[in-house]
């Protein structure tokens, strides 16, 4: 995978790039309709390229995601809002269903405060859904 050759290649971008998806997964708004764009290092897109023999546009046309993924210019991955929604909803979900499970022990009926630390907490649409699920809490 392109991804996991990049840090050999050129460090500063993969820490760049990361750094970049890290504050638009900050400030993703859930509901937001707007396409999300990240640039991603031309390094990574010849690495993919070698790896796969085809353009890495023509990779992510044929993957799952059809058109809501996209190259723009040399170094930008466009990224329809509804995936970025996706990549959200599972973890979200998962993390409300393990913190119910662990309030419904016996040790934990008195408590009354959840505080949620880490870049995913930053996430106006984690902290929507904590606060409207764990009501009073």
């Amino acid at each position: 995978m392109a991804i996991h050759a990049l840090p050999s290649k050129d460090m500063y971008d993969y820490f760049d790039m990361i750094r970049d998806f890290e504050v638009k997964k900050r400030k993703f708004k859930f509901d937001s309709q707007t396409d999300i764009s990240f640039r991603i290092p031309v390094v990574l897109k010849e690495i993919s390229e070698d790896q796969c023999h085809q353009s890495l546009s023509d990779r992510l046309t044929a993957l799952k995601y059809g058109e809501k993924v996209s190259i723009r210019g040399r170094d930008e991955l466009g990224v329809d809002s509804s995936i970025m929604q996706n990549w959200f909803t599972d973890p979200v979900s998962e993390t409300l269903n393990h913190i119910r499970n662990v309030l419904k022990e016996e040790r934990m009926k008195d408590v009354d405060l959840i505080v949620l630390v880490g870049g995913f907490a930053d996430s106006p649409y984690v902290q929507m859904r904590f606060q409207k699920e764990l009501p009073g809490i």
